[in-house]
């Protein structure tokens, strides 16, 4: 299974994934070294929470191919969350 997105300027819209573990590829965007992070977002309780453990973000110096992976996550709802004035595109794949 892979989730692909493309080009974001704002929160993604959300999606679903089933519980387990997941490879996390930053494939484009124009982020900002150090300062601006690109992170996913579980829905939690009815509310968006970065509380992901470990987080799963991204910056300028995480560089383009730059693939993190998750702990287990959940079930459920989440979606990706870009500062304003950038670009970001990634790819979700099963481990």
């Amino acid at each position: 299974m892979a989730i692909s997105h493309t080009s974001l300027t704002t929160h993604s819209a959300p999606f679903t994934l089933t519980a387990g573990r997941y490879g996390v590829s930053f494939t484009g965007g124009t982020l900002t070294r150090g300062i601006d992070n690109v992170e996913l977002q579980g829905l939690i309780n009815g509310n968006w929470t970065s509380s992901l453990n470990p987080p799963i973000r991204f910056d300028g110096s995480s560089g383009v191919g730059a693939t993190k992976a998750t702990g287990m996550l959940a079930a459920g709802y989440y979606r990706w969350l870009v500062p304003t004035g950038h670009t970001f595109s990634a790819v979700i794949n099963s481990l």
